[in-house]
Order: C-alpha cells, then structure tokens, then sequence
C-alpha cells in the first residue's frame, strides 16, 4: 500500500509538471497565433496597399498615353470624368484609404477601357461638354480655320465626326463646326 502511495504522489507530482507545461505551451500558441494573425493583417493591408498604388498609377499612365493618343481629348466628358476618378483615387491613397482607392482607380480604367473600344470601333461619343470658360467652334479641323462661334463652359454639342483630334460637332444653337 504505501508502495503504491509513493506511487501516486509521484504520478501526481508529474501530472502536476505535465499539466504546468501544457498551460505554457497552450500560451506560447496563442502568442505565435496572434502574431501569425497581426502578420496575416499586415500582408493583407500591404497587398491592398499595393494593388491600389499599383491600379492608380497605370489609370495615371493609360489616361495620359490615351490624351497623347488623341483617343479622347480634354472636352470628352469621358476624359473629365476618368480624370477625376483617377485624382480621387490619388487622394484616397493619400488617405490610406487603399479599398475605396482600388474601387476609383478600377472604374477609371474601365471607363478607358470603353473608349478605347470606341475608338477603336470608330464609334464616337454621343457629346462633348466644354470645360473651359470659352471654347471656339471653327469652320475646320484646326486653329488656322475662322471662329463660327464661341462656346461657354459647360455647352453640350452633339459629335458628328472626328478628325486629327478635332470633333465635328453641332452646337445647341444649331450652328456646326470643329473643336
């Protein structure tokens, strides 16, 4: 009997160190799974950091190749409108705000992606809006030809054409010529 006394105290003396080593190992584990899940925290925020600097910046860079292009010129309100798409994309980054920065950088190229099909297919926009304070409407495809008409911001004149750039258009007062 007292063999098998001896025998227990020992038994439970080693249950004692087993059970103080598995509370240790189960804080070690909790440890190493909360800096696993800091660490899987950082390389999501660093990949959607990345993936909208990323989108952002080729937005940049196909707006501008497609403005040398002439594939949308500064009165499209396409171009207008991509254009701010990719400023708030710029300054959502700024703001660290990478989700909301993917979203306008996406849209901006997807617009692009619609004029450059538009382009491609020849088609042209239904209109284009004057966004400065005064635009000339001329009676050709160029600065060399005679103003027709003075346009204000924000007159809406419907495409007939596009040559060299320049857009074929009818005004709202029904007077056509090229801007």
């Amino acid at each position: 009997v007292d063999q098998l006394r001896r025998e227990r105290e020992r038994l439970t003396q080693s249950n004692a160190i087993l059970q103080d080593e598995l509370n240790w190992a189960h804080e070690d584990f909790k440890l190493v799974e909360n800096q696993f899940v800091a660490f899987e925290e950082q390389m999501a925020s660093n990949y959607g950091k990345a993936s909208a600097v990323t989108a952002t910046a080729e937005a940049r860079m196909r707006y501008d190749r497609m403005q040398r292009d002439h594939l949308f010129s500064a009165s499209d309100t396409t171009a207008t409108h991509v254009l701010s798409l990719i400023n708030t994309a710029e300054r959502l980054n700024r703001d660290q705000n990478y989700t909301a920065a993917l979203f306008f950088a996406e849209r901006a190229d997807h617009m692009m992606s619609g004029a450059e099909r538009r382009a491609r297919l020849g088609i042209l926009p239904a209109s284009v809006a004057v966004v400065v304070d005064t635009a000339n409407l001329r009676n050709g495809p160029g600065q060399n030809y005679d103003v027709v008409e003075r346009l204000g911001f924000e007159a809406t004149l419907v495409c007939l054409d596009l040559s060299a750039g320049w857009y074929h258009v009818r005004a709202p007062s029904g007077v056509e010529g090229w801007i």
